[in-house]
């Protein structure tokens, strides 16, 4: 919104697969984002949107440079190529003030019977 308050239309949340919680942070951050942009492509694709994220490395990695260390884990390299099909721009923003967002992955899991 141009008064910078925020009006989310949707919320999207799921655990982590086993093996997905052996991933480093950076990787969870990053698939977080790939989360959402594959749940709501067809609200995204096309359009330009805001990405908000409380992971500042991301912003070089996902940002409009792009800056790659040539060390990255091939998965976060995919995702990067992955995102270059969207028109969108990163944004930091601190984990105090991303509260409406991080509230889903605190939500205990449910017990399975």
């Amino acid at each position: 919104m141009p008064n910078g308050e925020e009006r989310p239309i949707a919320y999207a949340s799921r655990s982590l697969s086993k093996a997905e919680t052996n991933y480093a942070q950076i990787e969870k951050e990053a698939l977080s984002i790939m989360f959402g942009i594959r749940k709501f492509h067809q609200y995204v694709y096309g359009r330009c949107f805001t990405l908000i994220t409380d992971h500042k490395p991301l912003l070089k990695i996902f940002g409009p440079k792009n800056n790659l260390p040539s060390m990255a884990a091939a998965r976060i390299l995919r995702w990067s190529v992955e995102l270059c099909a969207y028109q969108y721009d990163i944004q930091y923003k601190r984990s105090e003030d991303h509260s409406n967002a991080d509230m889903l992955s605190r939500l205990p899991e449910a017990q399975q019977q």
